[in-house]
């Protein structure tokens, strides 16, 4: 202890010591958490059922902060649920196409959507929650594209009415 903090007594001392060691500290703590996953979650879970207006500002304020991904595990998660993400899809693809969008509407008079070339839930034909399936287009045109495949009704691949 340096001459100057002998006046602030053990706690001052520590309370400086935790001040100066925060990375220290932060890394120690993190250690722990790997170390004992089982503990970290059980403690997780138990504060987040008895604080749930807190845990969802935390998930809201994350929502806000991190659109691009958030937008991506919305997606995913639907996708999933309609059992449209095979096993073999490129999670990491699939989420850099929904960070693109986001960055691009960024600089676009109107807001840039991921949209489903062949639609998860289509009239007649189901497509993939796949990278090769994405495309960035705009809202408007999500809007009103809908649940359609693009070549319409009694149209083949090629768009030739048939």
């Amino acid at each position: 202890m340096a001459h100057g903090e002998y006046k602030l007594g053990k706690k001052g001392y520590m309370r400086l010591w935790r001040e100066k060691n925060k990375d220290k500290i932060l890394l120690t703590q993190r250690e722990w958490s790997k170390n004992n996953r089982d503990k970290t979650n059980a403690w997780t879970k138990a504060w987040a059922e008895k604080n749930p207006e807190a845990t969802r500002g935390y998930a809201n304020k994350w929502a806000r902060e991190n659109q691009d991904k958030s937008n991506a595990q919305t997606r995913l998660y639907r996708a999933r649920k309609l059992h449209r993400t095979p096993s073999w899809a490129n999670l990491k693809k699939i989420e850099r196409i929904y960070q693109l969008a986001s960055w691009a509407s960024k600089f676009t008079d109107e807001p840039l959507e991921v949209d489903h070339i062949i639609p998860l839930q289509g009239e007649t034909i189901s497509g993939l929650h796949i990278e090769t399936n994405l495309q960035i287009i705009t809202r408007t045109e999500n809007r009103s594209k809908g649940n359609k495949f693009p070549y319409g009704k009694g149209r083949n691949a090629s768009g030739i009415k048939g």
